[in-house]
């Protein structure tokens, strides 16, 4: 028989270091979050209001998520390796 594995986006952010390692971790990726799902800055805004219906809005919380990502990458990466 053949196995079918599919990796799930929960298994592979582990892999590419996108997953917080503590809880401040995943407390500052949810303020991040929801301060550009509330901020609603540039991207953002102009896709809520020029996408139809709900589509605006589904895609407006998965663009603020892929800006807190960048904002915890960037810290990751320049901020976290001076501080140690």
């Amino acid at each position: 028989t053949t196995e079918i594995y599919t990796l799930s986006l929960h298994d592979a952010l582990p892999i590419f270091g996108l997953f917080p390692d503590t809880i401040y971790g995943v407390l500052g990726a949810f303020a991040l979050f929801r301060l550009f799902d509330i901020a609603k800055p540039w991207p953002i805004s102009w896709l809520d209001q020029h996408l139809p219906g709900g589509l605006g809005i589904m895609v407006d919380d998965v663009i603020a998520g892929v800006m807190a990502l960048i904002c915890l990458w960037a810290v990751d990466v320049w901020l976290v390796p001076v501080m140690v």
